[in-house]
């Protein structure tokens, strides 16, 4: 039957490319997995079969767009000049991450402003203050992300959305929550792509963590005789 694929529909405009290429972003490369030809009137349909995950559909090397595709109905306008660049309609999994999407880059791009106001203002000595206000200011906003990371991957629909938002933050600083994902992955979508490579991400970080362990006690235990007289 024709459930199992994927069918996008869509228009193109502001942009003089006459192809577009479907891409799926793995966790360690990107793929491409299909490609249309954009005709006259900035129309460009494409269908497959693929596995659920992140895609992104790519006019040239700037611009690309990205989307949850799973096997379901698609309808995307493509304008780079409008307010909305990418609009796609399609399953709700896509529109969630659409929101995830959203709201992690708006919360990177404040942290980045204040990162980059910070080094400005430390160049130019302003007062002690405003340095001290800057610095509150940039914890607020982290631990706005952190807390974003925490909850947001724990509530998430979709468990690949769930990936997405913890996957943004060092594995180092969520670790259990990065193992929760993991664990619901390995229950909702066991044949996944995305979940095999992810449970082989946290299992190097685990094994990192127990070398630098063991050479620490080794250094402890060094240390112990060290202090003798």
């Amino acid at each position: 039957g024709g459930s199992d694929k994927y069918s996008i529909q869509g228009t193109v405009k502001n942009h003089s490319s006459k192809s577009i290429v479907l891409e799926t972003l793995g966790l360690q490369q990107v793929t491409a997995v299909d490609s249309a030809t954009i005709d006259d009137k900035g129309f460009f349909k494409m269908s497959g079969v693929s596995e659920s995950g992140f895609y992104r559909l790519k006019l040239d090397a700037q611009t690309f767009f990205l989307f949850m595709l799973e096997p379901a109905q698609y309808k995307v306008e493509i304008d780079p000049k409008a307010e909305e660049a990418f609009k796609a309609t399609g399953p709700k999994s896509n529109d969630e991450f659409q929101a995830a999407f959203k709201q992690l880059g708006s919360v990177q791009r404040d942290l980045q402003s204040m990162n980059m106001a910070y080094q400005m203002y430390a160049q130019q000595g302003v007062g002690q203050d405003t340095m001290m206000y800057l610095q509150q200011q940039m914890q607020a906003v982290g631990m706005k992300f952190e807390s974003m990371i925490r909850d947001s991957s724990a509530t998430a629909k979709s468990p690949l959305v769930a990936m997405f938002y913890v996957t943004n933050g060092p594995i180092d600083k969520f670790p259990k929550e990065n193992l929760a994902v993991i664990t619901r992955m390995e229950k909702e979508m066991p044949t996944s792509s995305y979940t095999k490579d992810f449970r082989g991400i946290y299992t190097k970080y685990e094994e990192q963590m127990k070398q630098q362990a063991s050479a620490q006690q080794k250094v402890a235990d060094v240390g112990v005789g060290a202090m003798a007289p």
